[in-house]
């Protein structure tokens, strides 16, 4: 109960504070706490959202702001990242310089661009929230409320799909039962959704990936067949 108050608390300062920051998606303008509902999200299928977003403060100052991710509720193996820019984070993105009355539009380069996968059926929510580095209460927050619905999963489960060591440092064995699977490729992005690794699946059930010039960081590899995705996981090189 006590955890509870708290974070209905924090929601209420937020709620009552200022706002420099505007967000937009799809040509509306969010209100605080608003809900973006993204559905039909297909299995192991990497969904991408994109917002655009306004300084509106009178200042004429320059301010540091970051975008932080909070876990209302989630899918067992769901992920979900997002990129500012050209950073791609988990949890947090490094701060930002964001000048008064500057403004991101969705098909900026400079976008929020959230990422989401899962490989089961139901529904993860999660918060986002642009905070100014040096003002608690400068921020703005929403909610994005991913819904799979039961009849758009594939037949293919998770369970065919792993990959050790992982953490990774030098390669990875992914093993894999692709027997069911047509045309398949073992396949790894970045946070981005940039392709750096792409391969026919081997009769033996496994993939031995040199992943030594790969950046340090977290990455999602998985199945395609027939040129989907039929099933995704994340995997960490360090």
């Amino acid at each position: 109960m006590k955890k509870l108050f708290v974070f209905f608390a924090a929601m209420f300062v937020i709620s009552a504070s200022a706002q420099s920051v505007r967000v937009i998606y799809e040509g509306r303008t969010l209100n605080m706490n608003d809900t973006i509902d993204i559905m039909d999200v297909e299995q192991g299928e990497q969904t991408n959202a994109y917002l655009g977003y306004v300084n509106v403060s009178a200042s004429a100052a320059d301010s540091m702001f970051f975008v932080r991710k909070e876990v209302v509720s989630e899918l067992p193996g769901a992920l979900a990242t997002f990129c500012v820019s050209t950073s791609c984070c988990e949890f947090q993105s490094p701060e930002f310089l964001f000048h008064a009355g500057d403004s991101v539009s969705d098909s900026d380069e400079h976008a929020l661009h959230l990422i989401y996968t899962s490989p089961s059926a139901g529904q993860s929510i999660y918060r986002y929230v642009f905070q100014n580095s040096d003002n608690a209460g400068d921020a703005t927050a929403f909610y994005v409320r991913y819904t799979q619905p039961a009849g758009i999963q594939s037949g293919v489960s998770a369970s065919v799909l792993n990959a050790y060591p992982n953490p990774a440092v030098s390669s990875v064995k992914i093993s894999y039962n692709a027997a069911a699977l047509n045309d398949s490729y073992v396949v790894i992005r970045n946070l981005a959704g940039k392709e750096v690794f792409r391969a026919p699946v081997s009769p033996e059930g496994r993939s031995i990936v040199n992943v030594s010039s790969f950046s340090s960081g977290v990455y999602l590899y998985g199945l395609e067949s027939d040129g989907r995705m039929v099933v995704t996981k994340k995997l960490l090189i360090k």
